[in-house]
């Protein structure tokens, strides 16, 4: 209808026509054009490690100001290990995430990573320290070795590309954020993920390359996911977080 008006106000036979589509459109609510989500595509390079003793965890206990909040945790990952960490909303998987990314000191027990491994993770909240910054500066800082053209190819991977790439990250949408973790994580080898809830405002599709990257992931998985029909396609084991 704008269109129409455009080119057809200025035209005295059409002029009157026009203006009356113009006072329909006056009061019709405009929405936004829908954003049309680029196919975003993952792979995490991985590098060997083989011992059945990946990570291993002893009575853990976690918490806040000295005061556990679960009971003392057990568990043991091999270097092809895949565990869904699965729990209510606040009983504390992402503090123990946390607690073994060394984010939280722990309250008691112990835990210990083979010497080999090597750890990508992504966190729950999606804190970039400086938001006002654009996904290309974001991956300069995080990889400096990777060119302008490189960079530029590696966010195009995962659906961030053209303008999107020069937007400032406080004005990306969720989904858009993550996926610009997710690029900064497949530049990095590793044989252990620890993904605290990476479908956290991601599409369909993107969860979709998501869920197949981490299938044909070689190394170790620790996820912590509230969507069954995500984890429970990646994972071969399941450890339950409850009081």
């Amino acid at each position: 209808m704008q269109d129409y008006i455009d080119r057809n106000k200025a035209r005295a036979a059409t002029a009157g026509m026009a203006n009356s589509r113009k006072k329909m459109l006056d009061r019709i609510e405009v929405m936004n054009k829908p954003v049309t989500n680029i196919p975003a595509h993952f792979d995490f390079p991985y590098t060997l490690v083989s011992t059945k003793d990946l990570l291993v965890v002893k009575d853990l206990e976690v918490g806040y100001d000295n005061k556990a909040i679960l009971p003392p945790i057990n568990l043991h990952m091999s270097s092809t290990s895949k565990v869904w960490i699965r729990g209510t909303n606040g009983l504390g998987k992402s503090t123990m995430i946390k607690t073994l990314m060394n984010q939280l000191k722990k309250i008691g027990g112990k835990f210990t990573f083979n010497v080999n491994t090597k750890i990508n993770y992504i966190e729950q909240d999606l804190d970039f320290r400086n938001n006002t910054i654009t996904p290309i500066q974001y991956m300069n800082e995080q990889h400096p070795r990777l060119s302008q053209k490189d960079i530029r190819n590696e966010l195009a991977k995962v659906g961030i590309k053209n303008d999107l790439a020069t937007k400032s990250i406080c004005n990306m949408s969720g989904g858009e954020q993550v996926k610009v973790k997710l690029c900064s994580l497949m530049q990095k080898q590793s044989n252990l993920l620890i993904m605290d809830e990476p479908t956290n405002h991601l599409d369909v599709t993107a969860k979709e390359a998501l869920k197949e990257a981490l299938i044909k992931y070689e190394g170790a998985i620790l996820l912590v996911s509230h969507e069954p029909t995500f984890a429970g396609q990646i994972c071969d084991t399941v450890f339950d977080i409850e009081f």
